[in-house]
């Protein structure tokens, strides 16, 4: 306590954290549904069938990696995240075949 008998107590910055988290996620999803909302635009542009129900769930799950990566950057948790993780290594995986196989290809003498 203070000389004025007025009791101190700890500055918590968690209040502002919490506030530049919200507005962090807030930019993330306004920036991904942006991306998201000239995607189905070019595709249906180009005649892509965006209100399959199959196609639109794809696009929902490619657009929270979207959005997974850019948490990601941000440092901040998102459910996508690990499974991001798992795919790049399975996509990498899959990259390095088909360039071991178009090698091989190309070393035939037949």
């Amino acid at each position: 306590m203070s000389d004025d008998n007025i009791l101190q107590f700890p500055k918590n910055d968690s209040a502002k954290d919490r506030m530049e988290l919200n507005k962090t996620m807030e930019g993330i999803e306004n920036y991904t549904q942006y991306i998201a909302d000239m995607l189905v635009d070019k595709f249906r542009e180009d005649g892509l069938n965006v209100d399959d129900e199959m196609f639109a769930l794809d696009m929902t799950v490619a657009i929270n990696m979207m959005a997974g990566g850019f948490c990601r950057q941000e440092k901040i948790d998102h459910f996508a995240i690990p499974i991001l993780d798992t795919m790049g290594e399975e996509i990498a995986g899959l990259i390095d075949f088909d360039i071991e196989f178009e090698e091989d290809e190309d070393n035939d003498t037949d």
